[in-house]
């Protein structure tokens, strides 16, 4: 079964007993994204339809959003893109973005997912 076969959150938290707690796993503090940062969003956003499908908003604005929160916390998780999970034979597929704990085996290697964006 596809993760998009599963209507809501509340079903997989079901089927798999997940239990629900919200909580600050990544200490927010002020961050001044880069400049070069900043000049590509509003360059993109001044001359291209960034809303105009899946594909580029993704591309423009969620991948480089998620990329630079990553440089503060790559020591601690790692992120994933495209990357496929598969948990049993009801529960597969390929999220568009992932973060997971780090591995002490390597960038190579996916340990427990903790945010998976579909």
């Amino acid at each position: 079964m596809a993760f998009s076969d599963f209507h809501t959150i509340s079903e997989v938290q079901q089927k798999y007993r997940i239990h629900y707690k919200e909580s600050n796993f990544l200490s927010l503090h002020d961050l001044q994204p880069p400049e070069t940062f900043v000049n590509d969003f509003k360059f993109y956003q001044t001359n291209l339809d960034i809303y105009a499908s899946e594909a580029s908003r993704s591309e423009l604005i969620i991948s480089p959003l998620l990329r630079e929160v990553y440089k503060n916390h790559f020591t601690r998780y790692s992120f994933w893109i495209q990357k496929k999970l598969h948990y049993d034979a009801d529960l597969t597929g390929t999220p568009d973005y992932m973060f997971s704990e780090k591995s002490e085996l390597g960038k190579t290697v996916l340990e427990k997912p903790i945010v998976i964006c579909c």
